[in-house]
């Protein structure tokens, strides 16, 4: 921050850990700048195959409910627009009264142009009909994003997969299914999301 630059684009968590939050001249809103999908979420992974009960047992009260839905359904807009981590997207799920709201953008990379979907869902049921509804929702984020046109502004798959029919629910690549929902060999854990990390 002290170099000799026009402008930075930094995590207000950052510097709010070095104390320097004070430099910051502008905060910039998740509606104007959506975040990468997943940002902010901690997750705690361990051997597939590890069979102490009690560490299992610990690491599955760390689970934090809210954190693993709107992960969820963020990482699998990204999964269903088969879009790589440079992408430029944004996706945005929060949990609110029992409702899930999830909201995404695709850029064209010169951010000339944009497309914008948003949908909401009511959250009831088991911890697994709730990560079904939060599929469902950044499926249908991701299917609405692709109907208008986002595909020719960004490197994207032009059709949305079909959900999978064999029960694996996981919302991209390394996020398993709720811990409240998993046999007693669930091997992840998702912390609750620290918002304004990177």
């Amino acid at each position: 921050m002290d170099d000799d630059l026009d402008a930075v684009v930094l995590a207000a968590a950052g510097l709010t850990r070095i104390d320097r939050l004070d430099a910051a001249t502008e905060l910039l809103d998740l509606g104007f700048w959506p975040s990468a999908p997943g940002q902010g979420a901690l997750a705690v992974e361990i051997r597939s195959d590890e069979t102490d009960r009690n560490l299992l047992a610990a690491l599955r009260k760390l689970d934090h409910a809210p954190t693993r839905l709107t992960v969820t359904a963020e990482r699998e807009v990204l999964a269903k627009l088969e879009a790589g981590c440079s992408a430029p997207i944004g996706a945005t799920a929060v949990v609110d009264a029992e409702m899930l709201l999830v909201s995404a953008t695709v850029y064209r990379p010169d951010g000339s142009e944009y497309r914008t979907a948003s949908h909401a869902a009511v959250l009831d049921g088991s911890a697994q009909d709730r990560l079904d509804e939060a599929l469902a929702l950044g499926g249908r984020v991701a299917a609405e994003l692709l109907e208008n046109g986002a595909a020719d502004l960004a490197d994207l798959a032009t059709t949305v997969a079909e959900a999978p029919a064999d029960g694996d629910h996981s919302a991209g690549p390394g996020l398993a299914t709720p811990a409240a929902a998993q046999p007693a060999d669930d091997d992840s854990t998702a912390a609750p999301r620290t918002t304004g990390t990177d």
